[in-house]
């Protein structure tokens, strides 16, 4: 194919006019060597279309110069370099740790508590924090004060995202991605970019079809579209990533395939499942699997989830009953989302007994506050009583759930 622009030269002179950094920025930016980067630019035509994509958002580059439609390029945040204040004082290193426990802990709060709980004085939390980083000596110690920014942007941006705050949560994910190119965090950015895909695929299922129905299906598709492009970027800068993160991307990358009965979501499984054998737990620097979790479970119930959404129900619902004999009681909100996991399982079988798994979902989704699942929950529920109305079953889950429909 031949380019309309070269798109060597295009890319080296946005790079320098536009952005003003170096080669090697840049591939630390799209996770390419400098090499990579001298290469690309010395090329008429990149045919890769995903890395001609990359480069566009990271350069800000207009979509149709390197051959790209509009609807090829997603809304991505791009950091442009600061001017760099006056020192003000110099870092604390106990100061920097009390801040990495404070992280740690209000993601425990969120993955094992109560979603509102990890959110108290988390504002204040980031206005310290933002000032704090000012007042560091050297860029390392900045650029570690920017990671851990990142980090409470993106838990601010999971809290509002389960209270159902999507544009509050996509704020959150487009600074945490902004703090974390200023950090030089290649990592942080491919993740605040995959929890961004995230807002989409809510967006998506709580997108209901009762009044036009031709209408919601164009707006599930753009945002799964949305989702698919943003998983891609991600999981395109982080290829030298540790594992834990291309993972939890390729996990994420499946569940997008799967709500677009794409079957290869199971190659992209195997994939995580392969990539979740190299990871070391207990080397988490960047706290990388703290914050996602990402386990052989993660993928397991992905996996159950996608073979229900491609069609092969049976299996899924064998996971799921095996499943329940084995999970932590104290895992509110995973049971919470698998039990509502389970009934969407089996209301594709055409199983009533979807309504028992459905109303257990939904009552622990208000246990945690998680305002995303029980919306779920209400979702699953307005449709199974469209469709049998008059069942028993029927009636005690709307009974259970009466007020919230």
């Amino acid at each position: 194919m031949r380019a309309t622009n070269h798109h060597g030269k295009l890319i080296q002179k946005y790079r320098e006019s536009q952005l003003g950094i170096s080669q090697e920025e840049l591939g630390r930016r799209i996770g390419k060597s400098r090499r990579t980067i001298v290469k690309l630019e010395q090329q008429d035509f990149i045919e890769d279309i995903r890395l001609r994509r990359t480069l566009a958002w990271t350069l800000q580059i207009p979509p149709q110069c390197l051959d790209l439609s509009e609807s090829t390029l997603i809304q991505v945040p791009t950091y442009y370099p600061l001017a760099e204040t006056g020192r003000l004082g110099e870092a604390n290193l106990g100061e920097l740790e009390t801040f990495l426990d404070n992280l740690r802990m209000r993601l425990d709060l969120y993955y094992l508590g109560s979603t509102l709980a990890a959110d108290k004085n988390l504002d204040a939390h980031i206005q310290r924090l933002t000032q704090f980083a000012f007042t560091t000596s050297t860029s390392k110690e900045k650029n570690t004060v920017l990671s851990i920014l990142s980090h409470n942007y993106q838990i601010k941006g999971m809290i509002t995202r389960d209270q159902l705050q999507l544009a509050a949560a996509e704020k959150c994910f487009r600074e945490a991605s902004l703090l974390a190119q200023q950090g030089e965090s290649t990592e942080l950015n491919a993740l605040a970019i995959g929890r961004l895909a995230g807002v989409h695929l809510i967006q998506c299922r709580l997108t209901q079809s009762n009044q036009n129905q031709s209408k919601a299906e164009r707006q599930k598709q753009r945002h799964l579209n949305e989702a698919l492009k943003l998983y891609e970027v991600a999981r395109e800068i982080s290829k030298h990533s540790p594992a834990v993160l291309r993972a939890y991307l390729a996990i994420g990358y499946a569940e997008v395939q799967g709500m677009l009965s794409d079957t290869n979501c199971l190659t992209s499984l195997s994939e995580a499942r392969r990539l979740m054998s190299e990871v070391d737990h207990e080397d988490d620097e960047l706290l990388l699997s703290h914050s996602t979790r990402c386990t052989e479970r993660a993928i397991q119930d992905c996996w159950s989830q996608c073979h229900a959404l491609i069609g092969k129900t049976t299996n899924a619902i064998e996971y799921y009953e095996k499943l329940e004999e084995k999970l932590d009681l104290n895992m509110t909100r995973m049971r919470a989302r698998l039990s509502i996991q389970y009934a969407e399982a089996l209301y594709a079988s055409k199983d009533l007994s979807c309504c028992f798994y459905l109303s257990e979902g939904w009552k622990l989704a208000c246990s945690t506050q998680s305002l995303y699942n029980i919306r779920r929950s209400e979702v699953l529920a307005f449709k199974i009583a469209q469709n049998h109305p008059h069942d028993m079953r029927v009636k005690d889950l709307l009974q259970t759930l009466q007020g919230s429909l």
